[in-house]
């Protein structure tokens, strides 16, 4: 089977699976958001849903850019990466919560240029810290995402992505 979906489904099928995803885990990525300013939030799985949501639209443009080209979806990504360079650490660790718990996730271990040390004070953290017009995601005191600004810019790459698509 191919993995290039392009060439498995007819592109307006596809264009349209991808207008219909891209808005969908948007307003996950939003929702989520506003979750986590209600007081008596639960930040850690608030955030780590934000965190997915937002991954996966970064994603889902990433293979609007592969199979439908443009230098606007380009440009998109590339400022979107910008504004979130570290998301994909934050997801990662997110998403193999397990093996940093226990200080074995590959971004502890003894590498080539270890992003995570080993030997931090607390092996795994994760914490969302709120302040005025902050709120930020942070691994191990290390990397973070300051959410706010980091949904605006999914938010607009997700209308360049949208706006780039074939009608």
């Amino acid at each position: 089977m191919s993995r290039n979906p392009a060439k498995a489904v007819q592109p307006e099928v596809t264009e349209q699976m991808l207008r219909i995803w891209m808005t969908s885990w948007l307003h996950a990525v939003e929702l989520q958001r506003d979750r986590l300013l209600v007081e008596d939030a639960k930040w850690g799985p608030e955030s780590t849903f934000w965190v997915f949501a937002l991954y996966r639209v970064w994603c889902l443009a990433k293979i609007s850019r592969r199979l439908f080209p443009n230098s606007a979806t380009h440009r998109a990504i590339q400022s979107f990466e910008r504004a979130v360079p570290d998301l994909q650490t934050v997801r990662d660790v997110a998403a193999h919560f397990e093996h940093y718990v226990q200080a074995e996730g590959r971004l502890q271990t003894d590498r080539p240029l270890p992003r995570l040390r080993r030997d931090m004070h607390l092996f795994f953290s994760w914490d969302v810290t709120r302040g005025d017009n902050l709120m930020r995601v942070t691994v191990a005191n290390q990397v973070s995402i300051e959410i706010f600004q980091a949904t605006a810019a999914a938010r607009v790459m997700a209308e360049e992505v949208l706006n780039s698509l074939p009608s």
